[in-house]
């Protein structure tokens, strides 16, 4: 998964809380492509095609990043 980060050593007064909100930005565009995917069925065939590749890319691309982010213990 992501590389643990010990809390116990952290000074949280001065702590860069940026891997905070790209895991919560990344959280909420995973559940953006989710429901876009559950959509594609109101599409036409032709978008329907066109889209689907597109979303799972998108999907694998983030689920890739948020692998990849600090993970508290």
């Amino acid at each position: 998964m992501g590389q643990k980060m010990d809390v116990s050593q952290m000074d949280f007064t001065q702590a860069d809380f940026g891997w905070v909100h790209s895991h919560h930005d990344l959280l909420i565009e995973i559940s953006r492509v989710e429901m876009a995917m559950e959509h594609l069925d109101a599409r036409s065939e032709q978008e329907r095609t066109a889209l689907r590749p597109r979303l799972e890319s998108r999907m694998n691309r983030l689920r890739d990043e948020l692998k990849h982010l600090p993970v508290l213990p």
